[in-house]
């Protein structure tokens, strides 16, 4: 069923493996499974908001979630990386204006 969502701004490709593989949840590989969480750490939150308003993948996502919830945490340095990128090159720049 599409929802309005749909219509708005398409799924990313990212979104459509990871539905794929919670259709199938929990009968994947080890890989598969690697792959779905290091899909699933980076998927935005509106896709992940999505996937719970899905009547047919709400309940496997729930199930991987208390799974696999402990996981499902973005790797802190490249959040720290990103955050700390525009400072730098603030602080660069601010110097290069001062010299």
């Amino acid at each position: 069923m599409a929802t309005s969502s749909d219509r708005i701004r398409p799924r990313s490709r990212a979104a459509l493996q990871i539905e794929s593989m919670l259709k199938r949840y929990p009968r994947l590989e080890e890989a598969e499974l690697e792959r779905l969480i290091e899909l699933f750490v980076y998927l935005p939150v509106l896709d992940q908001a999505l996937l719970t308003t899905n009547d047919q993948l709400a309940p496997k996502l729930a199930v991987f979630l208390k799974d696999h919830g402990s996981r499902l945490k973005a790797p802190r340095t490249r959040l720290l990386t990103i955050l700390a990128l525009p400072g730098i090159l603030a602080a660069c720049l601010l110097w290069l204006i001062i010299m």
